[in-house]
């Protein structure tokens, strides 16, 4: 069964645990340093997640993962309860890592 955890409005799946490690050396890359001129939809996505970050918890480190014409896949350090997690926040589906 799947285990979801909420931040504010947004539900994530949560997919275990992974090393601080293997979390930090991702890359956190700003959305104007991936697109020249970024459409006005890939920054209402990328504002909106991350204010909405902002607003329910304490984020560490956050980003574009990866990036091409088509789509985005966010990431972030988050702290939550006290404990720091990893998300991946895809167009379909969003996913949450205990760091360890």
């Amino acid at each position: 069964m799947k285990k979801i955890i909420k931040i504010g409005t947004d539900e994530f799946e949560y997919k275990g645990t992974i090393s601080k490690n293997y979390a930090y050396n991702q890359n956190y890359k700003r959305l104007e340093n991936c697109y020249d001129r970024p459409s006005s939809a890939k920054v209402k996505v990328y504002n909106e997640w991350f204010a909405d970050l902002f607003e329910h918890s304490h984020i560490i480190y956050y980003g574009v993962k990866s990036y091409n014409a088509h789509l985005i896949i966010l990431n972030a350090i988050i702290e939550l309860n006290d404990k720091l997690y990893y998300l991946d926040i895809h167009k379909s589906k969003n996913e949450i890592y205990e760091l360890i």
